[in-house]
């Protein structure tokens, strides 16, 4: 079965990774630059939709599979990388440092690695020992692909009784009650770790696939402005924001809107991309 292959996506994941590889080097022109994990997770949404989607609406799609392939996707080298970095850490790292490490590589085997260092040091502690932190927006990836698909599955029922404005209406409430949580929420590093505070990012994700055909006029008519705007949404927001900045709230709304705008209008052709 094919699918469409994105080069923008392709673009638009080189842009997230630098801005956070530029964030963590300390280049202060890019202080926000790790709100690349938002664009990442706006790209999540949206092919991780169009996939359990289209084979929803040809009666195919399997839990199964669609873990398998996911899993094949990514497992293997997250498995080199924690195996790399056990070796190091055992060499390198004083005894409590070792035990603290062991703790968080086993939160990232078993994918919950977002609840642990939400508990044990928060996003901001860079310190060397804890070279897993990365893995937090993987386990958050993961816990989104599991939810997800059983939520899908559910209101299938409603698309196959075309009932499409109700499902985006569903949809949208999920993304409401989501971002209010996300800027309301008094615990920061619980809403930056944990997927209901994030949710509202891979759903502007699916948002995008499901309207994905209808034609913005203002929007189709101006492509070359929108694209150009939705570029400048995502590199602005990673030059004015800073670590003090409240994210996941309103503040991630400027990449992630930028990223959907650029998802929506970029042309495409067929290739298999997941």
């Amino acid at each position: 079965m094919k699918f469409l292959y994105r080069p923008d996506i392709d673009g638009l994941r080189a842009i997230s990774i630098l801005g956070v590889i530029l964030f963590h080097f300390k280049f202060d022109f890019f202080s926000g630059g790790y709100l690349g994990v938002d664009v990442f997770i706006v790209i999540s949404g949206f092919l991780i939709t169009s996939f359990i989607f289209k084979r929803l609406e040809l009666n195919k799609f399997s839990f199964s599979e669609f873990l398998i392939r996911r899993a094949k996707r990514l497992l293997p080298s997250f498995f080199v990388v924690i195996f790399l970095s056990l070796i190091f850490a055992y060499f390198i790292f004083l005894p409590q440092d070792l035990v603290k490490f062991c703790k968080s590589l086993i939160s990232a085997a078993s994918l919950s690695s977002n609840f642990f260092f939400w508990l044990n040091s928060g996003y901001w502690d860079e310190s060397n020992t804890n070279p897993l932190l990365h893995t937090w927006s993987l386990s958050l990836e993961w816990q989104f692909y599991l939810s997800f698909s059983i939520f899908s599955v559910l209101i299938w029922k409603l698309v196959k009784l075309k009932l499409y404005k109700l499902t985006i209406i569903l949809f949208i409430f999920l993304f409401i009650l989501s971002f209010f949580c996300a800027v309301l929420f008094m615990d920061r590093s619980m809403s930056f770790f944990l997927l209901p505070f994030r949710l509202y990012e891979f759903l502007i994700g699916s948002l995008i696939y499901f309207i994905r055909n209808q034609k913005f006029l203002i929007i189709n008519k101006n492509k070359n402005f929108f694209s150009f705007f939705g570029i400048f949404l995502i590199i602005f927001s990673f030059i004015i924001f800073d670590s003090e900045s409240n994210v996941p709230g309103y503040i991630a709304l400027m990449p992630c809107l930028g990223t959907a705008l650029l998802i929506y209008q970029s042309d495409s052709i067929v290739h298999n991309f997941l």
